[in-house]
């Protein structure tokens, strides 16, 4: 027969219980990091002549990021508040 302890199994015990916590926390920073990259990315790279010549730069300093937290989800919205942009991204046909 072999017996067997485990020293530490309290400790061990609570650190994977506070797991979900740390994992949760974790996601929540790299969403949130990303959503951030890419808001620095879109202004830098479509948003600053290279896509769209800037006239005024109102559309460029518009561009916001936010990340929402639910108990089983977490997403970000990089995205702008200005009326023009949609026909700048999906395009439109000038009216005469």
């Amino acid at each position: 027969m072999i017996k067997g302890w485990l020293v530490g199994d309290k400790e061990l015990v609570a650190r994977l219980e506070a797991m979900p916590g740390k994992v949760n926390e974790g996601l929540v920073r790299a969403v949130t990091n990303l959503s951030i990259r890419l808001s620095g990315k879109v202004v830098r790279e479509k948003l600053s002549d290279q896509v769209l010549k800037a006239q005024s730069g109102t559309l460029r300093r518009s561009i916001t990021q936010k990340v929402d937290v639910s108990e089983t989800n977490i997403s970000a919205i990089v995205g702008t508040n200005v009326a023009y942009a949609a026909r700048h991204e999906y395009g439109f046909t000038r009216m005469p």
